[in-house]
């Protein structure tokens, strides 16, 4: 009897398919009734009563220590609150104690960077050049990846959504419906993968062992950013784990750094860039990898395409350097230098910009090798550089420190090359 039975169902289902192949792609009977959809559609919210007949139940929440400009903006925006419907919103940071969480369920306006998930939520399908006023339960959110782009939200909101849905009452109360609005940028490129894995999901590790690799690190984030239209992360290699989706500037502790500085020579004033084991790196001593970073930037996000796949084999490389060594003149059989290294100081001018130390200390150990002196003598030598030069310049030059007896807190140096001198005496003369 069973088998009967599927052999009347399999019939069943022969004939049904023989049907539809007759038909083929235009339908017999196009008077046919469509099905009705069973499908329960998602209600949309109700939208949120900022003002209701002339109270609120809302406060605003601001990040603890937030940026002073979009704090101002903030205020503006509850005072234009205020004028337009006479009920003044309170507001207060969204600092937690110990034991403390944030009540769901609290009517809230929660602008910029705050601690809540619904901030976070909003802001991880945003790109740096976005911003959007949303409702998510009973929070409505204000965010942006960047103050500049809060405070255009919250000129939005005042401008735009406050005017237009405000309705007063015969007896003058106010109610003050919110509206969301989301303003989002088309950024110049579109697709940008690190071996088919999509660079929004990388995180920017510098090397901690020298200062001015985080230098690097910001470039790259902000030219991503601008270019992308992502915000990655920024931490430095001791802060944090290795983990799948890096790009990694200097000698950082992962394995891949390591395995890619061995491939290549690091003279000074030289970078390397190139995809090791998954990860896009940017090799050098730190100015060397700011210099990388500006060649990375120019080259894949500044160029014609609106994609950019980078791949294992990719490979960046220069030098800063474009002479090699200098001969002695003619005749001489010595080589006497002189430099004032001065950094980190604004000079004279308030609107000097500071030079870094890391910046300088590079180039300056470039030119001695290029010019190999047999003594140079250095003056403004600060504590900083007093530390660093020792890094850079090996085993060749002995140095010999005499700080300056006027109060200041610098050195003036000499160095000379001990594979070819030793020292007999030394003092100072000031």
């Amino acid at each position: 009897m069973k088998k009967f039975i599927f052999i009347l169902l399999a019939l069943l289902m022969l004939v049904s398919l023989m049907a539809c192949n007759e038909q083929g792609d235009t339908p017999a009977d196009t008077t046919t009734a469509v099905p009705e959809d069973t499908t329960t559609a998602v209600p949309e919210p109700e939208p949120l009563k900022i003002i209701d007949n002339g109270t609120t139940k809302f406060k605003v929440i601001y990040p603890d220590g937030p940026d002073k400009d979009m704090f101002t903006t903030m205020r503006s925006m509850i005072d234009d609150v205020e004028k337009k419907t006479g009920v003044k919103l309170e507001f207060d940071n969204d600092f937690l104690k110990f034991d403390e969480v944030h009540d769901d369920e609290a009517y809230e306006i929660l602008v910029g960077p705050t601690n809540y998930a619904q901030t976070a939520e909003v802001l991880e399908n945003l790109k740096t050049c976005d911003y959007a006023i949303v409702q998510r339960g009973n929070k409505i959110v204000i965010a942006a990846h960047t103050p500049e782009m809060t405070i255009r939200a919250l000129n939005y909101f005042r401008k735009n959504i406050l005017p237009d849905n405000v309705e007063t009452s015969a007896d003058g109360k106010a109610t003050f419906t919110f509206k969301e609005f989301i303003y989002i940028v088309d950024a110049p490129i579109t697709s940008f993968t690190v071996e088919g894995k999509d660079l929004r999901d990388f995180t920017i590790v510098y090397a901690k062992s020298k200062p001015g690799y985080d230098r690097a690190a910001e470039r790259l984030q902000q030219d991503i950013s601008e270019r992308y239209g992502y915000m990655l992360p920024i931490v430095a290699d001791t802060k944090s784990e290795p983990a799948a989706n890096e790009i990694l500037i200097g000698p950082t502790n992962r394995t891949e750094s390591t395995a890619f500085y061995a491939k290549y020579e690091f003279p000074n004033l030289t970078y390397h860039i190139g995809v090791e084991g998954g990860k896009f790196i940017i090799a050098g001593a730190p100015y060397s990898c700011l210099q990388g970073a500006n060649r990375f930037c120019t080259t894949y996000l500044y160029s014609s395409g609106k994609e950019v796949a980078l791949k294992a084999g990719d490979h960046l490389t220069d030098s800063l350097i474009d002479t090699a060594s200098v001969p002695l003149t003619e005749g001489s059989d010595i080589r006497i230098m002189t430099a004032n290294i001065l950094a980190e100081f604004k000079s004279w001018s308030n609107t000097y910009e500071i030079t870094p130390v890391y910046e300088r200390i590079e180039i300056f150990a470039a030119l001695m090798e290029v010019y190999k002196p047999d003594v140079i003598g250095i003056q403004e030598v600060t504590p900083h550089w007093h530390e660093t030069i020792p890094q850079y310049l090996g085993d060749t030059y002995e140095i010999i420190y005499t700080k300056t007896p006027d109060g200041l807190v610098n050195y003036s140096t000499i160095l000379y090359d001990k594979t070819k001198y030793d020292l007999v005496d030394s003092g100072v003369t000031y």
